[in-house]
C-alpha cells in the first residue's frame, strides 16, 4: 500500500456502500448467539469476493482469509455483528423491522467497516503483505462473550496483532480515541447464597438469622475496595442485590439470604484476588454467626489493555493522514475483545459519532434513542485502512522493544 495513497480518501469512496450496508443490517437485528441471517448474508458477500472462510468457528461467528504473495505478518481486524434486546424509538425510514430488537450500540456499523476493508483487500490483492484475518464476531453483549469462542477455536494462535474499532458517542464523528494501555475494565459478577435456621420472631433465639447475617456480609464486602486495593490503582464493586423472606407474614424468619454483585478491575490479577477476598469475607461472617454460605463467581470478560507503543505510533499515524487522533481515559465499561488482547497484542480505537449540530447522536449505547452519524463508518474505514498498511510495512517491530 503506497505512502502516498491517502487512506481517507479511499474510504470516502466507499461511503455510500457503508451506509447501505448499515441501515440493512440496521434494519433487520439479531440478538446475541441467535445472528443466523446475518451470518449467511455476511458469508454469502465473503463469498462473492472470494474470500474463503474458516470452517472450524462455532455458531454464528465468520472468518474471513486472504493471503497475499508478499511475506509478511498475520493480522486480525473484527467487528461485532449481534443486536440488543432494546425496542428502537427512532423515527427513520431504516429503523428497525425487528421488534424488542435494535442495534442500539453500533455493530451495524462495526460490520459494515469490516466489509468495506475486506471488499477493498479483497480487490488489490497485490497489496496484502502476509495474512489478514476478518473476524465477524457473534455475541459481544452477551455473557459467555463470542470473542471467547474465538479464541477457544484457535482463530488467533497464528495472528501476530488484532484491531477492532468502537463508537464512541463521547467524541465527535472524525475523531479517533487511541489509547495506549489500560482501555476497558474487566468484569464478573458474584453470588452469595446465606444459610441460615428459620423461625419464629417471637423465639428468635432459636433461630439463626440469615439477613443480619447478610446485613453485615453487605457492609463489609462494600468496603473491600478502599481496604485492599491501592488508590491508585482502578476497582469498583457493587452489591445489586440483597433478598430475603419472600415470606408475605411478618414474624417469620427466613432460612436463606441471597446477595448479588458487580466487581469491576483494570488488572485481571487485582480481579482475581478481589474475588477471593469476597470470599473470604463472606465465609468468615457467615460462620462468626453460625449462617453456612456458598459464593460463586460468574465470570465476565477479562480487562482490556492496548499496545502501548503500536498504539501510541499508530495514532501518530492517523494524525499524518489527516485523521484526528488523540488519547482517552480509560472507562469501567467491558468489551469482549479483551478475550483476544489478553493473548495477542493489539488496539482497539474508539471512533467519534456525535454531531452537534444533531442532538440525536448525543445518546449513549444501549439507549432505544441510539443514533450516529454514519460519517464515523468513513473515519473508522480510513483507520482500519491505515492500521493496516503500517502494521505490514514496520510498525510491528515496536513490540519487540
Amino acid at each position: 500500500m503506497s505512502e502516498k495513497t491517502s487512506m481517507i480518501e479511499i474510504a470516502k469512496g466507499y461511503q455510500e456502500k457503508l451506509v447501505e450496508w448499515r441501515r440493512h443490517l440496521h434494519q433487520n437485528p439479531e440478538l446475541s448467539f441467535e445472528e443466523k441471517e446475518t451470518a449467511a448474508w455476511i458469508r454469502q458477500y465473503l463469498k462473492e469476493l472470494d474470500i474463503p472462510t474458516l470452517d472450524h468457528v462455532r455458531g454464528n461467528s465468520t472468518v474471513g482469509i486472504l493471503k497475499g504473495e508478499q511475506p509478511g505478518p498475520v493480522l486480525l481486524f473484527r467487528a461485532d455483528i449481534d443486536a440488543l434486546p432494546i425496542n428502537e424509538v427512532n423515527d427513520l425510514p431504516y429503523a428497525s423491522k425487528v421488534p424488542g430488537v435494535m442495534h442500539a450500540c453500533g455493530h451495524d456499523a462495526h460490520t459494515a467497516v469490516l466489509m468495506g476493508f475486506a471488499d477493498y483487500l479483497s480487490r488489490h490483492r497485490e497489496l496484502i503483505k502476509g495474512t489478514v484475518k476478518f473476524v465477524f464476531q457473534q455475541g459481544e453483549d452477551r455473557i459467555p462473550g463470542g470473542g471467547r469462542y474465538i479464541v477457544e477455536d484457535g482463530v488467533l494462535e497464528d495472528v501476530d496483532y488484532v484491531v477492532a474499532w468502537h463508537c464512541a458517542p463521547e467524541a465527535e464523528v472524525g475523531t479517533v480515541i487511541a489509547t495506549g494501555g489500560p482501555k476497558t475494565a474487566s468484569f464478573d459478577n458474584f453470588e452469595i447464597r446465606i444459610k441460615g435456621v428459620g423461625g419464629h420472631a417471637g423465639f428468635p433465639f432459636r433461630a439463626i438469622d440469615p439477613i443480619s447475617t447478610g446485613a453485615l456480609v453487605v457492609t463489609a464486602v462494600n468496603q473491600l475496595i478502599p481496604w485492599t486495593v491501592d488508590p491508585f490503582e482502578t476497582a469498583t464493586l457493587i452489591v445489586s442485590r440483597f433478598e430475603a423472606g419472600k415470606q408475605s407474614a411478618h414474624n417469620v424468619i427466613p432460612e436463606e439470604a441471597v446477595i448479588e454483585g458487580n466487581f469491576r478491575s483494570h488488572n485481571n490479577e487485582m480481579a482475581g484476588q478481589i474475588y477471593e477476598r469476597i470470599k473470604e469475607t463472606a465465609e468468615n461472617i457467615c460462620r462468626a454467626k453460625g449462617c453456612s454460605c456458598e459464593v460463586v463467581k460468574l465470570e465476565g470478560y477479562p480487562a482490556l489493555y492496548n499496545h502501548e507503543k503500536v498504539t501510541a505510533y499508530l495514532k501518530e499515524c492517523l494524525n499524518r493522514e489527516g485523521i484526528q487522533a488523540v488519547s482517552g481515559k480509560p472507562i469501567m465499561g467491558a468489551e469482549d475483545f479483551a478475550f483476544y488482547t489478553k493473548v495477542c497484542p493489539g488496539t482497539y480505537f474508539n471512533v467519534g459519532i456525535r454531531n452537534p449540530e444533531r442532538p440525536e447522536t448525543n445518546y449513549p449505547p444501549h439507549n432505544p434513542g441510539f443514533c450516529i452519524d454514519e460519517d464515523v463508518m468513513m473515519y473508522a474505514l480510513g483507520t482500519f485502512l491505515t492500521a493496516y498498511r503500517e502494521l505490514t510495512d514496520g510498525a510491528l517491530d515496536l513490540l519487540k522493544d
